[in-house]
């Protein structure tokens, strides 16, 4: 497997491990190296079932309406298959279905002909007692071999990369969680970092740099004194 084309497709993962809002543009750059496949990360919670994260040239609506009315693992061969494999392993339509049977499924003809999706390849990442995630890829005209030993390639980067994501996000909710408690406290309250500039005031201190009454935010987000002369003074 070439490992320059494997970094190529997998580094955008890692940018958008950093930056939440760049997985759309990942998830495209991964469809186009395969024909321009439709791409999607999902996850699917045992209690709930699936539900989409991010996707590129998916329609959201359909999948939805997919996970309400085929998501349970009784009721969906698939997901069972899902459900017992390791995480990196490949899924390929065509290797479990033959085209004739495939034709007549109603998972294909409710959710993928409308989008004019043919084949699919489908990956579990990231796997723990309670679910996993995965990344799909659909297109119109069927997968090859050679692009199932592409996604099995990719997947371990595409493992790390959501395992980091999954990280950072759960340390921004708990940052998010204790600046909103700072909010609810009766004092001001300013964050600073070494330069003097804010990161965060509470509500109470945004009120007391609001009336400039002897501290304000001066250029750059930073403290000044609101007298500057008279405390020079």
């Amino acid at each position: 497997m070439d490992t320059d084309r494997v970094l190529s497709l997998t580094d955008p993962f890692h940018e958008a491990a950093l930056e939440p809002g760049l997985w759309p543009r990942a998830l495209a750059r991964l469809g186009d190296a395969f024909g321009g496949a439709s791409a999607l990360l999902a996850a699917n919670r045992h209690d709930i079932g699936p539900f989409l994260l991010e996707a590129a040239r998916c329609d959201p609506e359909l999948f939805a309406r997919f996970a309400a009315e085929h998501g349970s693992a009784e009721e969906n061969g698939y997901i069972r298959r899902l459900n017992a494999m390791r995480s990196g392993e490949v899924l390929w339509r065509r290797a479990v279905v033959q085209d004739r049977a495939w034709a007549s499924d109603p998972i294909y003809r409710k959710f993928l002909r409308p989008q004019q999706l043919w084949d699919g390849l489908v990956t579990p990442l990231v796997k723990d007692p309670g679910g996993y995630a995965v990344v799909g890829l659909y297109r119109a005209r069927a997968f090859e071999e050679g692009e199932t030993a592409l996604l099995r390639a990719i997947a371990p980067h595409l493992q790390r990369a959501l395992q980091v994501a999954t990280r950072l996000g759960a340390l921004r909710d708990r940052l998010e969680a204790g600046l909103a408690a700072l909010d609810v406290l009766a004092p001001g309250i300013v964050l600073a970092d070494k330069a003097g500039r804010v990161l965060h005031a509470n509500a109470a201190a945004r009120a007391i740099l609001g009336e400039a009454d002897g501290l304000a935010l001066g250029r750059g987000g930073a403290l000044r004194t609101a007298r500057g002369a008279e405390a020079a003074a």
